[in-house]
């Protein structure tokens, strides 16, 4: 049971002093203002420190939001290879409605105040304790930078997402219909498949990102055809370890084979196809001086937007001799597409035509490739371009895709011919 104020067990009423008067005891407060003068004039005054400390806490509060509203905060130096969310519009509609928090949220997270700057900071500082600050890039072990999550070239490298039997005799049948659809119109199909750095170089990866299984999905396709189908795809993993003991064919900072990886893989594709049009030999490797430039090959630095500090150097190499093919103007995307044409040609109607597929990684080996063909057509995409290819009419079909694609789905779909051009390409399987 509780007391009374000023007894045990009561609420307190604060500092009080015991009066007597007239027969009687009350509790009466001390006044509190004397105290309070003597606790106020106890205390430090406030230091440097505490008013800086004040400072930068308000300014970081209100800094940024005051600078993205009026436009004076830096924006350059981000490299994300997408467009910045616009600023939404409210009208009066109950769906816009229902979306503005959604489609504010974005353009604020894009507008926020120095968010360059912060970005950046925070991108530098994970990548010095060795911390990956982004799903899109993996840091690995000795400086080098790897494709990330985003990609799916993580769960590729780890072996955790395997092909399923079904997903197997999809790719069989896409393949040969593909090839068959070629052969009737007297042309020859080359799929090959640029591996990943990590499968070249898995050394460098970091201990955290363990394999799962040893296989991959490059070798489960493999496998499958050698038992199932007389396709075969052009494999060149092996020859690109091979080099990599002797010279650099991929950068630290970058995604892709440089130069010289590429005219190993170069070599390979020219290989094959002399063996269906002799006469086309491969330039060897002496026709060309190495050079090595700065300020290229760090695509993965710039994805961090880290690139101007870790500028890199890439491996180019240069023709002793000017190479003969010539580059044409292109005018407008494709027939169905908006994918833009490189174009090349060469005074010697007895090379073959092409029709070049590919992906980024085909970039570096149109210019050894060009040499080798009376006209070549390069078309940057995953797709079997029908149209294109119904278009050119060529001898030959190179389609090039980086590893990690066979993660998805998109590359693979052999009712593309029939959609584009019904009288041709067997039906699919249902």
């Amino acid at each position: 049971m509780g007391g009374g104020p000023g007894e045990p067990g009561g609420p307190r009423a604060g500092p009080a002093r015991l009066v007597h008067g007239a027969g009687r005891r009350h509790v009466q407060p001390l006044h509190l203002l004397p105290v309070l003068a003597v606790d106020a004039q106890s205390r430090p005054a406030a230091t440097l420190s505490d008013v800086a400390l004040t400072a930068v806490f308000l300014a970081a509060i209100f800094l940024p939001p005051l600078a993205a509203l009026f436009g004076a905060a830096p924006t350059a130096g981000l490299t994300e290879k997408r467009a910045p969310a616009s600023p939404p519009a409210l009208t009066g509609h109950l769906r816009a409605l229902k979306t503005f928090p959604q489609r504010f949220d974005a353009y604020w997270n894009d507008a926020f105040g120095f968010r360059s700057t912060l970005v950046r900071s925070y991108n530098r500082l994970a990548l010095t304790i060795g911390v990956t600050p982004s799903n899109k890039v993996v840091i690995g072990t000795a400086g080098w930078l790897f494709v990330g999550q985003d990609y799916g070239a993580v769960e590729y490298y780890r072996a955790t997402h395997l092909f399923s039997r079904e997903q197997l005799v999809w790719w069989q049948h896409v393949l040969e219909t593909r090839r068959d659809w070629l052969a009737r119109r007297g042309a020859r199909y080359l799929f090959l498949v640029a591996p990943d750095k990590h499968t070249i170089y898995p050394e460098y990866m970091p201990a955290t990102l363990n394999r799962v299984g040893t296989a991959t999905r490059l070798d489960q396709l493999i496998a499958h055809l050698e038992a199932n189908s007389d396709f075969r795809i052009l494999d060149l993993r092996a020859v690109l370890r091979q080099a990599k003991a002797h010279d650099a064919i991929y950068e630290p900072l970058d995604s892709h084979w440089n130069d010289l990886g590429a005219w190993f893989a170069y070599h390979e594709i020219v290989k094959q196809v002399g063996v269906w049009f002799p006469g086309v030999q491969p330039l060897p490797l002496a026709s060309y001086d190495r050079r090595w430039v700065s300020g290229q090959g760090n695509d993965l630095a710039a994805l961090l937007s880290l690139s101007d500090l870790l500028p890199g150097e890439r491996l180019t190499l240069v023709p002793r001799t000017p190479r003969r093919a010539r580059w044409l103007e292109t005018h407008g995307p494709l027939p169905l597409g908006s994918v833009a044409l490189s174009v090349s040609e060469m005074d010697d109607p007895s090379l073959p035509r092409a029709v070049v597929l590919h992906d980024s990684f085909g970039d570096i080996l149109q210019p050894f490739l060009a040499e080798h063909f009376a006209r070549g057509v390069y078309s940057r995409q995953n797709r079997f371009a029908a149209e294109l290819i119904e278009r050119e009419r060529p001898d030959i079909v190179l389609h090039e895709m980086v590893e990690r694609s066979l993660m998805t789905d998109f590359s693979a779909d052999p009712t593309e011919v029939t959609r584009a051009w019904p009288d041709g390409g067997a039906e699919p399987r249902s």
